[in-house]
């Protein structure tokens, strides 16, 4: 019995909240990450017709770009409520966002819910990516949460089909058993 396995294509965990430095340092990926935007900015019209909130609220917009060995293979946009994180400095957003939000501010995050879709390349996933234009992405889309329920992230996170793919440990819970 052989496996063989794609050492071109990164695995990455479908549930669970993990960062990508936690997921870079569990994994041994030379990694790196560079700020392409980070500003603040009103409330995205996605998010107010997802989340109720204030239309007067602020955000910080982040934008990175994910490299292993030298590729970009993520474009991650966050979108942080400025009224939990007033600032992210660049240095920062260059390492670990969580790392600032929990050690550092001493957020408690508690969960996220995700979504996967496919998705057609846009300008940045074409620019950074050096993908086509007919090309697509997995995107994934997450909405995150403190542990009082209180919504302050929501995430645009997409990957090179070519390079990653999501697994996940799924045990069957057999219903058919009578108690």
């Amino acid at each position: 019995g052989s496996i063989v396995l794609d050492y071109r294509r990164f695995a990455l965990p479908i549930s669970g909240l993990v960062s990508y430095k936690e997921l870079s340092e569990e994994n041994n990926l030379a990694s790196t990450t560079q700020v392409i935007k980070n500003d603040i900015i009103p409330v995205p019209d996605f998010i107010l017709n997802d989340v109720k909130m204030s239309s007067k609220e602020k955000f910080i917009h982040l934008i990175r770009t994910r490299s292993i060995a030298g590729e970009v293979v993520i474009i991650d946009e966050d979108y942080i409520r400025q009224s939990i994180v007033s600032e992210i400095p660049n240095q920062v957003a260059e390492d670990s966002i969580y790392q600032y939000f929990e050690g550092d501010l001493g957020l408690e995050i508690g969960f996220a819910s995700k979504e996967f879709i496919g998705e057609p390349a846009d300008d940045l996933d074409i620019k950074y990516l050096k993908i086509k234009p007919e090309d697509y992405t997995i995107t994934v889309r997450s909405q995150v949460f403190l542990k009082d329920a209180t919504f302050f992230q929501y995430t645009i996170s997409r990957h090179r089909i070519d390079r990653f793919r999501f697994q996940e440990f799924a045990p069957r819970h057999n219903r058919f058993i009578n108690p």
